[in-house]
């Protein structure tokens, strides 16, 4: 008899197993097919150019002229040419004053003005960095839009401007007109005539980076 009751509980559980695999409800199911993700880009031109094929500015002969009324800068178009908005930035680096000559005025101005005496370099000793003034502005002249860029607020001597000016934001095809004012004015006395011969070299590097929510 046990055995028997034990069949049948076998039987049962079996049959339970067996009903609640096999039963089924409704149903539907939907398929999103062809999903894809492209990365944007931030990509900066100066000029139309992009790493060290960027325009240079070369000057030669320069002299002192009356307050604020010469500039010897130069000017570039910065362009956003990517898809995400970045903002930019101008930095000048590796500044370099030399001299080229000691002509009779310069050493005697260096000597009037207790300096130190004029020996030739190409990289050190020159004077030119600290007479003449720059700051960065966007040229109201540029033919795209203005976006309101101060740049520096002041003049400076240009030994003194090595550092990042912050920009402003651009968006994809935007540009500014990033133009450096490089100016030489008139000093007392013979003071100018220390720079007489200097070189002054150095680096401007344009930056975009992306702006953050």
């Amino acid at each position: 008899m046990k055995k028997i009751l034990l069949s049948l509980l076998t039987i049962a559980l079996v049959s339970t197993v067996a009903f609640g695999a096999t039963k089924a409800y409704f149903s539907d199911s939907e398929t999103s097919t062809g999903n894809s993700f492209t990365a944007g880009t931030l990509d900066l031109t100066a000029d139309g150019k992009e790493g060290t094929a960027v325009m240079h500015i070369t000057r030669s002969n320069l002299y002192p002229s009356k307050p604020w009324s010469l500039s010897w800068g130069g000017e570039w178009i910065l362009r956003n040419v990517g898809t995400v908005p970045g903002v930019f930035s101008v930095t000048v680096q590796n500044i370099q004053n030399g001299t080229t000559s000691c002509n009779g005025p310069k050493v005697a101005a260096l000597a009037a003005a207790s300096l130190p005496a004029c020996v030739p370099s190409s990289s050190t000793g020159g004077r030119l960095g600290s007479l003449m003034y720059g700051r960065w502005m966007e040229n109201p002249e540029l033919s795209a839009p203005s976006i309101g860029w101060t740049g520096s607020a002041v003049f400076n001597p240009f030994n003194t401007m090595g550092g990042t000016i912050a920009g402003l934001p651009l968006n994809s095809g935007q540009a500014v007109s990033a133009y450096l004012d490089l100016e030489w004015d008139t000093h007392a006395g013979t003071l100018d005539n220390t720079a007489q011969g200097d070189t002054l070299s150095f680096d401007v590097v344009f930056n975009l980076d992306q702006v953050h929510p």
